[in-house]
C-alpha cells in the first residue's frame, strides 16, 4: 500500500496568497473611496455656494424690507416691497437648490462594497 500523496499547497503559501489578496482589495477600496469622496466634495461645494447665495439674498431682502418700511411711512413702499419679495423668492430657490445638492447617503457605494467584500472574505475563510 502506497502512502497518499497530497498536492495541496502548504498552509503558509495559502496564507500569503490570502494576505496578498486582502492587501490588493484594501488598496482598490481606498482608491474607490477616494474617488467617491472627491465627487461628493464637488456636490458639497456646489451646495455651499447655493447656500451662500441664499444667505446673501436674505441679507439684501432684509435691507430692502427695512427700506420698504421707511417708504411705507412716507415713500413708495410697493416698489421696495416687491423688490424685497423678489429677493426672498431668490433666497428660497437658492436654499432649495443647495439642499437638493447635498449628498443624502454619504459614502453609500463604498459602504455597500466593503460589506460585500467582508462577506466574500468570511466565505473564503469558512
Amino acid at each position: 500500500m502506497k502512502p497518499a500523496e497530497f498536492n495541496d499547497p502548504p498552509v503558509a503559501e495559502l496564507l500569503r496568497d490570502a494576505v496578498s489578496d486582502v492587501r490588493e482589495l484594501v488598496k482598490l477600496e481606498v482608491e474607490l473611496a477616494t474617488d467617491e469622496v472627491r465627487g461628493q466634495l464637488r456636490s458639497t461645494l456646489f451646495a455651499a455656494i447655493a447656500f451662500g447665495v441664499a444667505a446673501l439674498a436674505v441679507l439684501v431682502a432684509l435691507a430692502l424690507f427695512a427700506v420698504a418700511l421707511v417708504f411705507a411711512l412716507g415713500g413708495t413702499a410697493g416698489v421696495a416691497a416687491a423688490v424685497g419679495g423678489g429677493f426672498v423668492a431668490l433666497a428660497a430657490v437658492a436654499a432649495a437648490i443647495g439642499y437638493g445638492a447635498l449628498p443624502k447617503n454619504p459614502m453609500e457605494e463604498t459602504r455597500v462594497r466593503v460589506l460585500s467584500d467582508m462577506a466574500l472574505i468570511k466565505e473564503g475563510i469558512a
